[in-house]
């Protein structure tokens, strides 16, 4: 094995025979170690054990199932009108859309619309009677691709 050393670094030349370990602390090398291979031992043989380990295996699933869940898991947040009409007012998500009660209050007809408005595809309205005070989530749509609003409106 030959060393050259320049300053401030030192470059060393290893044969395949050595495993290297490195000690990192803040982005620098602090400590290099050099170890010989166990007597008898190559490279190829010690990746195949390595490789062969069902721990070592059940180890890399696990961590990239769990990398693919959360790349592409999209995180659930509802967006809302601001205003409610009439007790009423329009949810949506990434793709679907519902209206929601506090309370319905459009007397006499208690009839309202809610509207979605999907990207790509054509809009799409649904008429819905509800009981006088109706409490909760009514009509939903799921558009194909996205959806970038829901609007409750009311009849008379």
């Amino acid at each position: 094995m030959g060393d050259d050393v320049g300053a401030p670094f030192i470059s060393t030349r290893l044969e395949i025979d050595q495993l290297v370990g490195l000690t990192f602390h803040g982005g620098a090398i602090l400590h290099v170690s050099v170890m010989p291979f166990p007597r008898g031992e190559s490279v190829n043989s010690l990746a195949a054990r390595i490789a062969g380990s069902k721990v070592v295996k059940s180890v890399v699933i696990g961590a990239l199932s769990a990398a693919a869940i959360g790349l592409t898991a999209p995180i659930a947040s509802a967006s809302y009108e601001s205003t409610w009409q009439q007790g009423c007012r329009g949810y949506w998500y990434s793709t679907s859309g519902h209206g929601y009660c506090s309370s319905a209050s459009n007397y006499p007809s208690y009839t309202y619309i809610t509207q979605y408005d999907c990207n790509v595809e054509l809009d799409t309205e649904h008429w819905d009677h509800l009981s006088q005070g109706y409490v909760g989530k009514f009509d939903t749509h799921e558009c194909t691709f996205k959806i970038n609003k829901t609007h409750v409106t009311y009849a008379v």
